[in-house]
């Protein structure tokens, strides 16, 4: 019998434990895995513990991965670092919208709604206004508004943002490309609704001007 495995039957013995299959050879190597430096048994990795951390390597931070697994933080980032896994954690700080079901930078907690759809609706409230306004002109004026209207040409909306993914990255750095994606739609799209309101309350303005009411009601404050 070598003098690994000397020792290794002495230690498995005296904290009285069978030494695994895996102590059965004579190189130092094994010895070291299942042996930490305090002298403690360590058990070894299984299967479904490899997996659970390949899968959740990035997503959950080191500290969760070690209860769930019930491993030291050593022991996690050792193995992590021989599969070649990183375990650094992105923690986005988006929140979810329930109306227009996205993630958003910020949520009004008193109404319940993000910027976009807080935008949203006054562009719509702002849109019946201009269809019951026009159905107060006279004919003459409605066709005259509509002319000059058509021969208007809106104004060009920013173009949408695109992902920047890559094979290459890994786990944090996709989350972090995805949070950034979803903060430039969020103001992409707040720029293309502000666009349209501001055109809106022009179109309502001039026909309140048409016909002969208050340019300034409580309707845009």
């Amino acid at each position: 019998m070598t003098p690994t495995k000397e020792i290794a039957h002495r230690v498995f013995a005296e904290a009285g434990a069978r030494m695994p299959k895996l102590l059965n050879c004579s190189t130092s190597i094994a010895l070291e895995v299942a042996i930490t430096r305090k002298g403690d048994i360590q058990a070894p990795w299984t299967t479904r513990e490899v997996m659970f951390l390949r899968e959740n390597a990035g997503k959950m931070p080191v500290d969760a991965i070690c209860r769930c697994l019930k491993r030291s933080n050593t022991s996690v980032e050792t193995l992590a670092s021989r599969l070649g896994l990183s375990l650094r954690c992105y923690r986005s700080k988006l929140v979810w919208c329930d109306e227009c079901a996205s993630w958003r930078t910020s949520v009004s907690y008193t109404m319940g709604r993000c910027k976009v759809c807080a935008l949203r609706d006054r562009l719509n409230r702002c849109e019946e206004a201009c269809a019951k306004t026009l159905k107060l002109l006279s004919p003459q004026q409605r066709a005259r508004y509509q002319s000059f209207d058509d021969k208007r040409q809106p104004r060009a909306l920013p173009h949408k943002p695109y992902k920047h993914y890559s094979y290459r990255y890994n786990r944090y750095e996709l989350e972090r490309a995805e949070d950034l994606y979803l903060r430039e739609l969020e103001d992409w799209e707040l720029r293309c609704l502000t666009l349209r309101y501001n055109a809106a309350k022009m179109r309502l303005s001039r026909m309140r001007e048409k016909s002969g009411q208050s340019p300034r009601k409580k309707f845009f404050k």
